[in-house]
């Protein structure tokens, strides 16, 4: 009778140990078909994906980056606007500023601006704020770098000259440069070789921006 009983236990632990290794086999089953799935989806979406050089993908790809003429001409419109600073720096230099033009006293107090949006006086100093968007330009290393450029979306940086009024004694005129960053095609590639998104990158550059009147002493 003793041996009948151990008899049935031995056969329900064997028939739960083919349960659980049934159960484990299942969920081994479902995980490897559930990363089957996942990486054949990835693969579709890197296939599928739009990886030509247009404006959508340019756009998407660089926000920010690429603007329309339409759009560049409102951006412009909103990009400089100037307010009043009060006096509230003691200096122990003096800044007396006499600028002379075609042998004609120009009065710096108050300045007043001309009818083109883009100059600006500062002192001794008429500045000119426009943007380019140029094809090619030598990057901080002085490498010539090709910029991506299409005619529906093109990459516009703001830049200026300066010029330094004549008889000025208050201040010496200054550029300075800034960097930018701007979307280019990869060493190797051209406009006219490359196809891919994949073939673009980030590079930096240095565009002359600030006309600065910089006051020197007297």
């Amino acid at each position: 009778m003793q041996f009948e009983e151990d008899t049935r236990s031995g056969k329900c632990t064997c028939l739960s140990a083919q349960g659980v290794n049934k159960l484990l086999l299942i969920v081994a089953v479902c995980l490897a078909a559930t990363t089957i799935i996942v990486i054949a989806v990835l693969i579709w979406k890197e296939f599928s994906e739009d990886k030509r050089i247009t404006s959508a993908t340019l756009k998407k790809s660089y926000p920010g980056y690429f603007r329309t003429e339409e759009e560049q001409l409102e951006f412009e419109r909103k990009s400089s606007i100037y307010h009043i600073v009060k006096e509230n720096v003691t200096s122990p230099w003096s800044c007396g500023v006499n600028c002379f033009l075609k042998n004609k006293t120009v009065s710096t107090s108050p300045r007043t601006r001309r009818s083109a949006l883009d100059t600006t006086f500062n002192g001794c100093c008429q500045s000119n704020t426009f943007f380019i968007s140029p094809n090619f330009k030598d990057n901080l290393f002085g490498a010539t770098r090709e910029l991506v450029s299409l005619d529906e979306a093109r990459q516009f940086f703001q830049t200026g000259s300066c010029q330094f009024a004549i008889g000025c004694t208050g201040c010496t005129c200054m550029m300075s440069k800034e960097i930018d960053t701007a979307v280019v095609y990869k060493t190797g590639e051209t406009a006219d070789t490359a196809e891919s998104i994949d073939d673009t990158e980030i590079d930096t550059f240095y565009f002359e921006k600030c006309c600065k009147c910089v006051n020197i002493g007297q």
